[in-house]
């Protein structure tokens, strides 16, 4: 018993102690601040192998001197937020940003801001705007340029196509644009929001009840399409207590009835299926769950589709600009019947397919 305690009050091995020391000692310190930091460091940690082992000699260090091991996915430090790239699929593994209010107000112009390659990744890696042309899909970011507004050049970087992945236009214009605009609220409640988001690619069982991943790939450098993207958010609460939200959304239109809360999952579960091991000095059993403490409400359909039409029709000169700039004649007319029953403007009306083509 002596030697739990001396460990717990981190005292030298030759220092005698005794129970009425003891019982004095824990009083005037607070027995349960030392019991908590003791657990909490100790007991409640996940464990975690180590990245690297050290070979001081032998054949490991021979080869290392002599040839340099293989290097494979970069991390990448931007200006407001930090990736990881995965060189094989093309897109980015993680993306982390730290979310403040004053990111998400000022005059950074998204449309001053182009697609583009990072040359920071070496050119048989890199994907390219022609991949995307004409695929069906999306150039999704990952960290949403409308996250920064506070600095033209830190909204440029969200461009670079480290940041993007193939995404389903629906669910990039929809419920994921939701969820992101939900992350951007948080900062009106909370002084500190981190984000990370991702691509997940999930097995699913063929009718033999075998399980397969399956994803398609664009362009002449096979940009791989994620079945499904993460996102992980944190939010700092008072006396550095946190909660956390983790949510795996379909790469696919979602259904306008679906909330939030119905594709939470556990940070464990990301884990597993992105193999990183998210806030690692974090003790995940005393973080409060995000939806609890506040509530996971997501802006409706109608307003995203609002948004995003407003958008356009400040961009666009003529209604061809603003069909050419839409994923489909559909999502152009419920957008233009929106504004047409909300009297926003009344003069807009949906074009044939022939002028769509």
């Amino acid at each position: 018993m002596a030697d739990i305690f001396r460990k717990l009050l981190k005292l030298p091995k030759n220092f005698r102690t005794s129970p009425t020391l003891i019982a004095g000692i824990l009083i005037g310190a607070g027995i349960k601040e030392i019991f908590d930091d003791y657990f909490s460091s100790n007991n409640n940690k996940r464990n975690y192998a180590p990245t690297e082992v050290n070979i001081p000699n032998g054949f490991g260090s021979l080869f290392e001197e002599s040839f340099g091991l293989p290097i494979s996915s970069k991390t990448l430090y931007y200006s407001k937020h930090i990736l990881k790239y995965d060189n094989l699929k093309k897109v980015p593994l993680y993306a982390i940003e730290h979310l403040t209010k004053d990111m998400t107000r000022g005059d950074a112009d998204r449309s001053k801001c182009k697609f583009k390659p990072d040359e920071n990744i070496p050119l048989k890696f890199r994907s390219v705007n022609e991949d995307y042309f004409g695929s069906g899909y999306a150039r999704g970011h990952m960290i949403p340029a409308g996250d920064i507004k506070n600095d033209q050049t830190s909204m440029a970087e969200t461009f670079y196509l480290t940041n993007i992945v193939p995404q389903d236009f629906e669910n990039n214009a929809g419920f994921w644009y939701r969820l992101e605009s939900y992350c951007r609220t948080l900062t009106k409640r909370y002084e500190n929001v981190y984000v990370v988001s991702g691509p997940l690619y999930l097995s699913e069982d063929d009718d033999l009840n075998k399980k397969y991943v399956k994803y398609q790939v664009l362009g002449s450098n096979e940009v791989a399409v994620p079945t499904h993207l993460f996102k992980i958010i944190l939010i700092e609460l008072k006396n550095k207590r946190y909660a956390i939200g983790s949510f795996v959304i379909p790469n696919k239109a979602i259904d306008e009835k679906k909330i939030l809360k119905d594709f939470q999952v556990t940070l464990n579960q990301i884990e597993n299926y992105s193999g990183f091991q998210f806030f690692p000095k974090l003790n995940i059993d005393h973080l409060k769950d995000l939806c609890v403490h506040d509530g996971c409400k997501i802006i409706t359909k109608t307003m995203a589709e609002m948004y995003h039409l407003s958008r356009s029709m400040k961009k666009a000169k003529s209604l061809e600009d603003l069909t050419a700039s839409e994923p489909s004649q559909s999502s152009t007319c419920r957008r233009l019947r929106f504004f047409q029953e909300t009297r926003l403007d009344s003069n807009l009306s949906c074009p044939s397919s022939k002028e769509v083509m």
